[in-house]
């Protein structure tokens, strides 16, 4: 799994997770960001182009090289279906880790 982002900053990029409110549990990619929000996408229920704002201390971020290179090469406005196949992947990598002993 990715190593986990400690600064509050530069989150633009990165999975997230949410740590609070009723999608909590929910794996995100972190499109874009403010001095006090990120604003999240997983393609299916929150939209590219509609993403949900969400508090920075709602949210667990974790670098991904996989979800920078998806933002640096759509300009910063990724696809749902690119969005839906990167959290699909990543979900697949976290269950083959807990399988494997690796957590």
């Amino acid at each position: 799994m990715s190593p986990k982002v400690t600064s509050m900053k530069g989150l633009k990029g990165c999975l997230g997770l949410s740590t609070a409110g009723h999608d909590k549990g929910t794996v995100y990619l972190i499109i874009d960001e403010d001095d006090k929000r990120v604003y999240v996408a997983d393609g299916k229920l929150k939209k590219a182009e509609a993403p949900k704002a969400k508090n920075k201390k709602h949210i667990q971020a974790a670098g991904s090289e996989a979800a920078e290179k998806l933002l640096r090469e759509s300009g910063g406005k990724p696809k749902d279906e690119e969005i839906r196949k990167l959290l699909k992947e990543h979900r697949k990598m976290s269950v083959r880790t807990q399988e494997d002993g690796n957590v």
